[in-house]
């Protein structure tokens, strides 16, 4: 980096911060004129940082995917796939099962045929 723009101590804590932070504190770095000097660069920089590097999610999703609507239920519309497989995201994040799952006051009224 160019050394007029760091003193020592600033190139130290940008170099021992993680790749996030130091881009977070090089995009709040602001010049005499309170311009963000490294505005363009950083923000390149933190969005390629957000972007997964794997496409793990995605396949677990196709895999929960494949296990609701299989050959049998093949007609599913995308809502109800949709809501099937919000159900079972929530579950599993809860760590909740159809079998330790309690009934609580109200749910029978919410399966009514209004709906």
């Amino acid at each position: 980096m160019l050394p007029s723009y760091f003193s020592k101590d600033d190139k130290l804590s940008l170099e021992v911060n993680p790749a996030a932070l130091f881009w977070a504190n090089l995009h709040q770095m602001r010049t005499f004129g309170d311009k963000q000097e490294f505005l363009n660069i950083a923000t390149l920089a933190q969005l390629i940082l957000s972007l997964p590097h794997s496409n793990a999610a995605t396949e677990n999703f196709f895999s929960h995917m494949a296990d609701v609507k299989t050959k049998k239920c093949n007609r599913l519309g995308n809502e109800n796939l949709n809501s099937m497989l919000v159900i079972k995201s929530a579950f599993a994040a809860s760590g909740r099962t159809c079998v330790n799952m309690t009934e609580e006051h109200g749910h029978p009224k919410l399966h009514s045929k209004q709906m």
